[in-house]
This record gives C-alpha cells, sequence and structure tokens, in this order.
C-alpha cells in the first residue's frame, strides 16, 4: 500500500507537459511520456475537433480527444493523441504551453475541406 502511495504522489507531481534540455515533454497515462526533441521538429499541428470511441461493454461512447501531428527530420508525420483534455485540453493548455514555450505550433480547430467549384 506505501508503495501505491509513493508511485501516486511521485506522478502527481509530475507536470503534464513540461520543456527539459531542448525537448518536450507530455505526460501519457500513468506510466508513459512522449518526449519531442526540438532540433528535430520540422513542423507541428495541433487539432481540437477529434474524437474517439470507447467501448464499455455492450454499449460503447464516443469522446473528444485532440491530437498533436508532429512532422520530425527523417520521419514520416507523427500522431501524438492527446487524450487528457481535463489537464491538457482545457482552454487549448496543451496548445498554448507549446506555442508560448517550444515551437511555433499551427492550430486546426476544425477538419480540412476542400473547395468544390
Amino acid at each position: 500500500m506505501l508503495a501505491s502511495f509513493v508511485f501516486w504522489f511521485k506522478n502527481g507531481m509530475k507536470p503534464s507537459a513540461w520543456i527539459k534540455a531542448g525537448s518536450l515533454y507530455i505526460r501519457d497515462g500513468a506510466f508513459g511520456e512522449i518526449c519531442i526533441p526540438r532540433n528535430k521538429v520540422q513542423f507541428m499541428r495541433y487539432e481540437s475537433f477529434h474524437s474517439q470511441y470507447i467501448s464499455k461493454g455492450r454499449t460503447g461512447e464516443t469522446v473528444a480527444m485532440h491530437k498533436l501531428l508532429v512532422k520530425m527530420e527523417g520521419f514520416q508525420e507523427w500522431e501524438v493523441p492527446i487524450k487528457d483534455l481535463v489537464e491538457l485540453g482545457a482552454d487549448l493548455r496543451l496548445y498554448k504551453f507549446i506555442k508560448d514555450n517550444f515551437y511555433d505550433v499551427v492550430l486546426a480547430k476544425k477538419p480540412y475541406q476542400s473547395r468544390q467549384v
């Protein structure tokens, strides 16, 4: 029980996103973190209009989700799902943090739709 309390306390003290040594870290669930090195980034786009289907028993539900799309040198575009909208998505907190402190990220609030003539 003490070990789980220490784990919970240590994890609870870690911020949702931070910058260290030129890299952006985003907490991903209880155990993981995503690391994006600034010197490799070629382009970033933050999209706030996605949703994800969550199955619960026989009935499912769709929940809102944001995505961070990152193009890094030598790699294809990387899609980072942002599921924790309470910490990261409220008032576009993660987007603002990245834009103000890390990279001039592009914001997309609606899906791109081509114009038909």
